[in-house]
């Protein structure tokens, strides 16, 4: 849930999320790849997708955080640069 809140608040902060937010608004653009979906418990957070996958912004911190969420704890193990690469 951390890294997920992480990654909602690097999204308000990222002028490309936020112009694909923008474009999602308005009417007159036609329709877009780029989807918002409420998550979270309460659906309070919302997490900005692009062709189904999930938009991490152009954040060093956040990216090193999610690399290091998926490879350097003891539930993740080292399986390979493959397998580390297919859990983020």
């Amino acid at each position: 849930m951390e890294l997920q809140n992480a990654v909602a608040d690097a999204q308000k902060n990222d002028e490309l999320a936020q112009e694909a937010a923008r474009g999602l608004t308005d009417p007159s653009v036609s329709p877009s790849r780029w989807t918002i979906v409420p998550s979270g418990p309460d659906s309070s957070t919302c997490l900005m997708f692009y062709n189904r996958h999930v938009y991490i912004p152009d954040n060093l911190g956040l990216r090193c955080q999610i690399v290091s969420d998926h490879h350097n704890t003891l539930t993740a193990g080292h399986l390979g640069t493959l397998v580390t690469s297919c859990s983020i």
